[in-house]
C-alpha cells in the first residue's frame, strides 16, 4: 500500500514534466528515480512468505514445514488416529513450542469448542507425565483406554495437559510436508488414488474411513476430487473391481458416491453432484428394487458391496465413500 501511494505519487510528477522549464524538470527526474528505488525495495522486504500446499482445508506452517488440521467436530483418541491416518496425515504429536503457539492460534479460530484438543503422546512432555509410564499411544497394539487411562491434550493457552483417554474431544491432525509428496498422474496429495487415467480420465480413492454424506462431500472437495460419479458400464466395472478389493475392516456394506435427492420433496429427483438427473447423465445402475426410500428418508446414494451398484439410504448414517478426482485424458 505505501509502494502504490508512492506510484500514484510518481504519476502526477510525470504529468507535471511535460510543462516544467529544464531545471525544475531536472530536479523532479532525480526524485522520480528516488521513489523508484524506494519501490523495489519496499517489494524485496514485502515478498510473500514461501508456502505450500496440501488439501484445502489444511493450513501449513512455514516454521515447521508442516500442514495443520483442526477437527472441531469431538472423537475419542482411536477415532482421531483414524481420521488423521485417511487424511494421509497422523494425530499430532507436540514436538516443539511453535507446535503448540500454533494450537493456540487455532484456537482462536474457534471460540465455542471448549478449551481442549486431543493429541498424540509421542511428543514433548508435560509436568504431570511419569517418566516411567508406558508410551500413551502405541499404533502396533490395541490400546487399552480404561477409566483412569490417562492422554495428552493441549489447552486454549498452548499448554500439554492430561485427561481420561475415554473424552471425546476435538483434535489436530499435522503432516509434515516431506510426507506429502504431489501425485502427477492424479493431480493430488494422496498416495490412496488409484489412476484409471487411460480409461475413464479419472482417478478415485475409496476411504479408509466413515462419514455420513455431507462429511464425504467436504473431504473429498478438500482433496481437489469429488464423490464418484459412475458414467457408463466401463467405469461401474472399474469402481466394482476396487470395492472387491476393498477390505471388510473398512466398510462392510455401503459405500457413499456423488448423488442424492432434496429431502421432503416429492417427486424423489436423484441429482448427482453436478445438478444432472440420472437420465442427464445417461447411466443409473440401481441395484434390483431400487430406490424403494425405505421408511420415507432415504435421499442418499451408495454403491453396494455386493454387487457394486446404486442403493438409496440414509444421509446421516455413517459409511465409507469413493472420491473421483478428474484429470485429462
Amino acid at each position: 500500500m505505501l509502494c502504490l501511494s508512492y506510484l500514484l505519487h510518481l504519476f502526477s510528477i510525470i504529468i507535471s514534466l511535460l510543462t516544467d522549464s529544464s531545471d525544475l524538470r531536472f530536479k523532479k527526474m532525480n526524485y522520480l528515480f528516488t521513489i523508484l528505488a524506494v519501490c523495489v525495495a519496499i517489494a524485496a522486504a514485502e515478498s510473500p512468505a514461501i508456502s505450500k500446499q496440501y488439501r484445502t482445508d489444511y493450513i501449513y506452517d512455514k516454521n515447521t514445514d508442516s500442514f495443520y488440521k483442526m477437527h472441531t467436530d469431538q472423537a475419542s483418541t482411536d477415532r482421531a488416529h483414524t481420521t488423521c491416518q485417511a487424511e494421509g496425515a497422523r494425530l499430532m504429536a507436540p514436538e516443539s513450542e511453535q507446535d503448540l503457539a500454533l494450537v493456540h492460534g487455532m484456537f482462536k479460530k474457534f471460540p465455542d469448542i471448549g478449551r481442549l484438543v486431543l493429541v498424540d503422546g509421542n511428543g514433548v512432555g508435560h509436568d504431570e507425565a511419569d517418566e516411567d509410564e508406558e508410551p500413551i499411544i502405541n499404533l502396533d497394539e490395541d490400546t487399552d483406554y480404561g477409566p483412569r487411562r490417562k492422554c495428552e491434550v493441549v489447552n486454549r493457552e498452548g499448554q500439554i495437559e492430561s485427561a481420561l483417554c475415554y473424552f471425546e474431544l476435538p483434535f489436530i491432525c499435522k503432516v509434515n510436508a516431506k510426507d506429502a509428496p504431489y501425485n502427477e498422474e492424479c493431480g493430488t496429495y494422496s498416495n490412496d488414488y488409484v489412476s484409471k487415467v487411460s480409461l475413464t480420465g479419472s482417478c478415485y480413492r475409496i476411504a479408509r474411513i466413515k462419514a455420513n454424506w455431507n462429511e464425504a462431500y467436504a473431504n473429498c472437495q478438500a482433496e481437489g476430487a469429488h464423490l464418484a460419479i459412475l458414467n457408463n458400464e466401463g467405469e461401474f466395472e472399474i469402481v466394482k473391481g476396487m470395492l472387491d478389493k476393498t477390505p471388510r475392516s473398512v466398510e462392510d456394506w455401503q459405500f457413499f458416491v456423488g448423488i442424492r435427492a432434496e429431502e421432503k420433496k416429492s417427486p424423489i429427483i436423484f441429482r448427482t453432484i453436478f445438478n444432472q438427473t440420472l437420465e442427464q447423465v445417461g447411466y443409473a445402475p440401481w441395484d434390483n428394487n431400487e430406490p424403494n426410500n425405505s421408511f420415507g428418508i432415504e435421499y442418499c446414494v451408495s454403491l453396494l458391496r455386493t454387487t457394486g451398484k446404486y442403493n438409496d439410504t440414509v444421509c446421516r448414517n455413517r459409511y465409507s465413500y469413493v472420491c473421483e478426482k478428474e484429470r485429462s485424458v
